[in-house]
């Protein structure tokens, strides 16, 4: 019977956490895509992104990348929507997190 309670307990924690607000699961992506930007990290950028352009991206030195700045300031526009900038060496630019059928996902410029 305990380990019934206890196998329980563990699936109720791991649904909960995978339900977290729309501005953690916003940041995650967020935090997810700066990563994989500054790795040059093309796999992981298609899976993050709905965007060629983010998953193609490759204007910038390794070094600028890894100089870049990323996620620091992000704006809720709504439970569904976030913009965060992307900065690197005389670029910046606001980025849009929107949700995807059901999954926050890059989708490209705020232009």
């Amino acid at each position: 019977m305990n380990l019934v309670k206890s196998s329980f307990t563990i699936l109720l924690a791991t649904v909960l956490a995978a339900c977290g607000s729309p501005e953690d699961r916003a940041n995650d992506v967020i935090a997810d895509f700066c990563d994989a930007y500054r790795d040059n990290d093309h796999e992981a950028l298609k899976e993050l992104t709905t965007s060629r352009e983010f998953s193609n991206f490759n204007l910038s030195s390794a070094e600028e990348r890894e100089k870049a700045e990323c996620g620091e300031q992000v704006k809720k526009i709504s439970d569904k929507k976030f913009i965060f900038i992307l900065k690197e060496s005389g670029f910046a630019a606001p980025v849009k997190v929107e949700e995807v059928n059901g999954v926050f996902q890059v989708t490209g410029f705020n232009m």
